[in-house]
């Protein structure tokens, strides 16, 4: 039976019997002799109802997401890609067909050191193509997905073990491009000698090229990769999406013990842009670990370890553990974010519950084991209580859709005519990079650029390695006693990315970047933001030092029951009390840049020579597609 007639059998509430009862007898009229192959009108009617009935077979998975209607949902797929392969209308651009020629996927992925997480990227993305066989399988490749692995990896061990994943993903069917550092040079060589000087706050230093450059530089580069791709392959109707290292093409579900491939993101996108032809970007978000930097959520996590121990106090050490049942909390934007207000969200009211991660049978004393084993891997951007999870509502995708102001540059997609977003101030290296060109692409695309509810799972760090691969700037020294992590330089960019943002969006409504700005005017609102900003951090370093305060008398009373007899744990809570503390308190080294009227002053001289130099930046990137759609392939 097919998984359209079982669907069918389920009832769905989105139905009525009579519609359920009509569709049937159209089956009926449709049944296809076993001996012969069906008609391409037969096929294409096939494949109309398939996609008539999706709606409802998405609003039917997602009241209810189970892994028993996960495996129908998939199963439906399959056998919509079946119709699609039996009738050549939707290749076709035949005017009697509302259906256009499918999207070619390219997916751009940008890697520096990380070989590990990447492996686990790829095989997500192989198991995706293998669950829903978007497009089609031809000789057990997927030919309506490529790869376009771009490396900006320092280290030769790493670079060979790339290369390696490149080669073994094209043997298993799905076409795998790498663009390391000599393709890179190459594309530069064609940039003429003219434009070298002019580039280089897009792509760095272009004479020669180099490693770790950073993750903007990286995704431009591959930009002009992706002109050139789409020279040799004027025939493809192109998608391109830009996802990262350290995600997986599927979700985390409340509820649900493992990770899901519920989402078919590649027929969804394919879907969305035939539907809204005058898109030009898409962006999702991401769950499980947050997108942000460890500096700015400390704050809201010392308020939930702090509740924690307070709550564990309460229970006996070998009590059976009763932290794995998660309280109720409307999941709000950014809810890991300690300025959420900056951003236009009102913060959570209250606390986030711990959540042990252990299964089988342990009790509270094993809970606080695990629970100090997993605080050192906050420093590299994973939250211990403020994970979140796929949220499907009762919306379909297209009913989801609307305006966006961020680009998550973790996970967005955009058509050929979308290869001018580049990613703007990228010599500057500063985080914030993705909302700095959502706002700026907020005023230049309006609605043509949209966000989706297509979220990615994202994993800060690898299982068993303590840690991520690489993390820019988050520098950990091993010693004997403890693990000391300087994250001075992350939190540099961090502030430095906010002050540029937040000075961006009132420089916008004053009509930047089309109507020319004096320096004066840049120049001031850059300092009236960093000393916004300033006493902003200020005053949440405080913060944070009173709830440590509080988290690090938690820890010690004698009379609480892990101090009986010196329980295992403590010693791998002190190093991060005292990483806590050498990273965000007064005494942090950050603080000395940030309060150094030396370097603010040479921070906002870079930020201002950057943004009053974007228009003509804007215009040296259209200079060069222009000059690079003349190189012949």
């Amino acid at each position: 039976m097919s998984a359209l007639s079982q669907f069918l059998q389920q009832q769905p509430v989105s139905l009525q019997a009579e519609r359920v009862a009509e569709i049937q007898a159209e089956m009926r009229a449709l049944r296809v002799n076993d001996k012969e192959p069906p008609s391409s009108a037969q096929a294409a009617s096939w494949l109309h109802l398939y996609q008539q009935l999706l709606p409802h077979m998405e609003k039917w998975l997602h009241h209810n997401l189970n892994p028993e209607r996960l495996s129908l949902y998939q199963t439906f797929f399959r056998e919509l890609e079946g119709w699609y392969s039996t009738t050549d209308a939707p290749n076709t651009e035949d005017q009697n067909t509302t259906e256009k020629r499918r999207h070619h996927f390219t997916i751009v992925i940008p890697v520096a050191d990380r070989p590990q997480q990447l492996q686990q990227c790829l095989h997500s993305l192989q198991t995706l193509c293998q669950t829903y066989q978007y497009g089609g399988t031809t000789e057990n490749s997927y030919p309506m997905v490529t790869v376009l692995i771009a490396d900006d990896s320092n280290r030769p061990d790493s670079i060979t073990k790339i290369q390696q994943l490149g080669h073994q993903l094209n043997q298993s069917g799905l076409e795998c491009l790498y663009f390391g550092l000599s393709e890179q040079q190459s594309i530069v060589e064609e940039i003429p000698p003219s434009l070298h000087h002019d580039l280089h706050r897009t792509l760095s230093e272009l004479n020669p090229i180099h490693t770790h450059k950073g993750a903007s530089a990286t995704r431009n580069l591959a930009l002009l990769k992706l002109m050139a791709l789409q020279q040799q392959h004027p025939e493809r109707r192109a998608l391109f999406w830009f996802v990262d290292s350290d995600q997986e093409f599927q979700v985390t579900v409340e509820d649900q013990p493992d990770p899901l491939y519920c989402i078919n993101y590649l027929y969804q996108l394919d879907q969305l842009f035939q539907r809204r032809t005058e898109t030009v970007m898409v962006t999702g978000k991401l769950v499980g670990d947050p997108p942000v930097s460890p500096t700015v959520m400390a704050s809201n996590l010392l308020l939930d370890l702090n509740t924690f121990l307070t709550q564990l106090a309460e229970q006996e050490a070998d009590q059976p553990c009763q932290f794995h049942q998660a309280e109720a909390h409307q999941q709000g934007e950014a809810a890991y974010h300690d300025m959420t207000d900056l951003f236009g969200y009102a913060p959570p009211s209250s606390p986030y519950r711990y959540l042990c991660d252990l299964k089988g049978e342990h009790n509270h004393s094993h809970c606080l084991s695990r629970f100090a084993e997993r605080l050192s891997l906050f420093f590299y951007g994973e939250h211990p209580t403020r994970h979140t999870h796929f949220q499907p509502g009762e919306q379909t995708l297209f009913e989801s859709c609307q305006p966006a102001r961020t680009v998550y540059t973790a996970n967005y997609v955009m058509t050929y005519s979308g290869v001018d977003a580049f990613l703007p101030f990228a010599s500057l290296k500063l985080r914030m990079a993705g909302p700095a060109l959502g706002r700026l692409l907020q005023q230049r695309l309006g609605k043509r650029f949209l966000s989706a509810n297509l979220p990615m799972l994202h994993k800060r760090t690898l299982e068993g390695l303590g840690r991520a691969e690489h993390r820019p700037g988050v520098d950990a020294t091993p010693s004997h006693s403890e693990q000391k992590i300087d994250l001075s330089v992350e939190f540099e960019r961090q502030f430095y990315g906010d002050v540029l943002l937040f000075s961006l969006e009132p420089l916008i409504q004053s009509g930047f970047p089309e109507q020319p700005l004096s320096e004066t005017v840049v120049q001031q609102q850059l300092a009236k933001s960093e000393q916004r900003l300033r006493r902003r951090y200020s005053q949440l370093s405080t913060e944070i030092e009173s709830r440590l305060e509080t988290f690090t008398h938690l820890c010690a009373r004698k009379q609480q029951w892990w101090n009986q007899s010196r329980h295992p744990a403590l010693p791998l809570i002190d190093p991060f009390i005292e990483n806590i503390r050498s990273n965000f308190l007064a005494e942090a080294s950050v603080w000395r840049k940030i309060n150094s009227d030396k370097h603010r002053k040479l921070r906002l001289e870079e930020i201002a020579d950057a943004l009053l130099h974007y228009p003509s930046d804007q215009e040296n990137w259209r200079r060069l597609q222009h000059k690079l759609q003349q190189v012949p392939r």
